[in-house]
């Protein structure tokens, strides 16, 4: 639904299924995750997830996760999670970002700690990077991915929690297509001891700092390339910062 700051609601499209995230592209078309579950033999009920498009004419898939050669079925630490009773969480989608630059989707997998670029034509899988990437990283960097965007150099930055730690980060990738390999070039959050359960961004804004939202820990942070903190949002408790945005003006 969307709604004017007036609070008059403007528009609506139903969206069977629909979950976690959603994109709207500049010819007006909306894009967001669906679950899609599917029985799968020896393991019963598996959720998955595909990208939906919706142009007006109603939803069509663009690419599914069942699709995906590089994503295998197999049960892990959050397989039997009851978030979805339709059946095994598998995937675990939580955000969808729309590059009109590289005119593709950049999709974050929880469960399955990958990311995956879509193409936006074909529905085509571009790229991952992660547990199941097709470029080799280091691979306890990308734990509970959420947020993966492209920066305008070219880069991702993701929020995640790196194996083997209590601590959320924002984390920015070098990607080397070449030698189809991804390095770390810069992060915050380090040292701060922050854990965010659940959510969590990590947005490059157009003065070249980045936004940190860290999620159910209720922080918001703008911080320069230094890890200086420039500006900061504190939520009263239990209040957990979803998708946040910096806007100009409301005028």
């Amino acid at each position: 639904v969307e709604i004017g700051l007036d609070g008059v609601q403007k528009s609506s499209a139903y969206t069977p299924n629909g979950h976690h995230g959603f994109e709207i592209l500049e010819d007006g078309t909306l894009a967001y995750l669906a679950i899609d579950m599917r029985e799968v033999e020896g393991l019963g009920n598996v959720v998955g997830d595909t990208l939906m498009l919706d142009d007006g004419s109603g939803p069509v898939p663009l690419y599914s996760t069942w699709d995906d050669p590089q994503l295998i079925v197999e049960p892990h630490d959050n397989w039997d999670s009851p978030f979805y009773p339709q059946g095994h969480d598998w995937t675990h989608a939580n955000y969808v970002e729309y590059s009109k630059e590289r005119d593709s989707f950049l999709i974050s997998f929880t469960n399955i700690h990958t990311l995956v670029e879509v193409d936006a034509q074909s529905g085509a899988p571009l790229r991952s990077i992660g547990r199941y990437g097709t470029y080799s990283v280091d691979d306890s960097l990308i734990r509970r991915p959420h947020t993966g965007s492209w920066t305008p150099e070219g880069t991702i930055l993701v929020f995640t929690t790196p194996e083997g730690t209590d601590e959320s980060i924002a984390l920015e990738l070098a990607l080397d297509d070449e030698n189809q390999s991804a390095s770390t070039i810069w992060s915050y959050g380090e040292g701060l001891e922050r854990y965010s359960h659940i959510l969590g961004e990590a947005k490059r804004l157009e003065n070249g700092n980045t936004l940190v939202n860290f999620g159910s820990k209720g922080i918001v942070e703008e911080v320069n390339i230094e890890g200086e903190v420039l500006w900061r949002f504190l939520t009263t408790t239990g209040v957990l910062p979803g998708h946040v945005s910096l806007l100009k003006s409301f005028y």
